[in-house]
């Protein structure tokens, strides 16, 4: 099984009594590398591999939409919400699978809302027992409770694995599965790797010193994603670091963001008022399903009109070309779609010419069939116009969310790096600070 813990792997290396290198630090007689590469270079794969930490990454749509698809998790889409109120409810894509909200984690805690209980066989929950990984275990949380939810081979297979497991032992399992952390880490730079570890050495010898903790104003803000999701009838709080998950109550007739979303308004509005920075994502079908499903609907229309009209009036095309009327309409005829088209991702499979649609004349007579089909011919044709925008408009989110990824994933410090030091070389590193005012 792929899922079993795994042994730790024999990095940082080793290496015997040495002058010691840049990239390493020292240990008594004995160099520990930590990374195959210099601390300035950018980080490689196997830098990543290697690591056995996770990094942190922001609260961004664009990076969950490209890990989700990554893990094998497609036709699911992450938008930001501002707020849960009745009038952005409206806007928001159905159904909903489920919130994760940023907040804040070193700072006192609100009043505990909901009940905690031992984990129930029909949730699926995961603490979180790996460094910074709690934004794919509130992701991971929400995706492992939608019903009859289609997942990768790996993902699949790891829910399967983990399905009898307790909610801790199913964090240990997730932390050393190495294809969701491999994702998760892919938008781990040099530095974030460097700080992440730095942090952990300064807590681990705080700890053995025995200090104290610094005082709260002293701490950087720590911040931390939880999930709320619906199953069963019953609204649940995911947090990774509770022991067990948090009912918050019960939901009718699938309305569960009445129960989520009273708690987190005022949630919300109270870091609001204390200048305490948050954000909330939510988890909904994709709009780009729906907007093809439409659009595969409208052609399935089109070829119903078109083989109907075709039976009575042979030259029905020239004569419904005459009621177009106007270039508009001209240019909807032209441009339209009457069957599968890679552009817009339909496939011939999607479309099932046989279906009969109920909103077409049924045995119409030769002498009352022309006007009737050419004023739904249009119509229909105008509608497709609105949907082919419609897939557009998400396939080129898709687009920007997959390179604003790529522009994350990329590290650029040595590349800066370099730039600063032809600078410095150059003698005009000197002049451009003075007169950035810094010195």
């Amino acid at each position: 099984m792929p899922f079993k813990k795994q042994k730790r792997e024999s990095n940082p290396e080793l290496v015997g009594e040495s002058n010691g290198t840049a990239n390493g630090t020292h240990t008594n007689n004995l160099t520990i590398k930590e990374y195959p590469n210099p601390a300035s270079a950018a980080a490689t794969a196997e830098d990543r591999n290697k690591w056995q930490g996770w990094c942190e990454i922001e609260s961004e749509p664009a990076f969950f939409n490209v890990m989700l698809n990554e893990l094998g998790a497609p036709g699911i889409k992450v938008q930001e919400m501002f707020s849960l109120d009745d009038e952005s409810l409206l806007f928001l894509p159905r159904p909903a699978y489920g919130l994760i909200f940023l907040f804040q984690a070193n700072r006192p805690e609100p009043e505990k809302q909901g009940e905690e209980e031992v984990c129930p066989n029909h949730v699926w929950f995961s603490n979180q027992t790996g460094g910074h990984s709690c934004a794919t275990v509130a992701m991971l949380n929400v995706l492992n409770n939608i019903p009859h939810m289609t997942l990768g081979e790996e993902l699949r297979t790891f829910k399967e694995f983990t399905a009898d497991f307790t909610p801790v032992l199913r964090g240990y399992q997730l932390e050393n599965f190495q294809f969701v952390k491999a994702i998760h880490n892919s938008f781990a730079r040099k530095k974030d790797m460097l700080n992440t570890d730095l942090g952990m050495e300064q807590r681990y010898n705080a700890r053995k010193r025995k200090r104290k903790e610094v005082d709260d104003e002293e701490q950087e803000p720590v911040y931390h994603f939880q999930a709320f999701v619906p199953v069963n009838g019953d609204v649940w709080k995911l947090d990774g670091i509770d022991s067990n998950p948090v009912k918050l109550g019960t939901y009718d007739e699938n309305v569960w963001l009445d129960v989520a979303a009273p708690l987190l308004n005022d949630r919300m509005a109270q870091l609001a008022a204390e200048g305490i920075n948050y954000n909330l994502l939510c988890m909904s079908k994709d709009p780009l399903i729906t907007a093809r499903e439409d659009l595969v609907k409208n052609i399935m229309t089109l070829q119903a009109i078109e083989k109907r009209v075709a039976k009575l009036v042979p030259d029905w095309q020239d004569n419904c070309l005459t009621h177009c009327g106007t270039d508009s309409a001209m240019n909807d005829f032209l441009d339209r779609i009457d069957g599968p088209n890679e552009d817009y991702g339909i496939t011939e499979a999607m479309i099932n010419p046989t279906s009969e649609l109920a909103d077409l004349p049924k045995d119409p007579q030769e002498e009352e069939f022309v006007e009737p089909p050419v004023v739904l011919w249009k119509k229909t044709m105008q509608e497709q116009t609105k949907l082919r925008n419609d897939v557009k408009r998400e396939q080129l989110s898709q687009q920007a969310d997959s390179e604003k990824a790529t522009g994350r994933r990329h590290d650029y410090a040595p590349t800066i790096q370099m730039w600063l030091r032809m600078l410095a070389e150059n003698e005009t590193l000197q002049e451009l600070v003075e007169k950035a005012g810094y010195v």
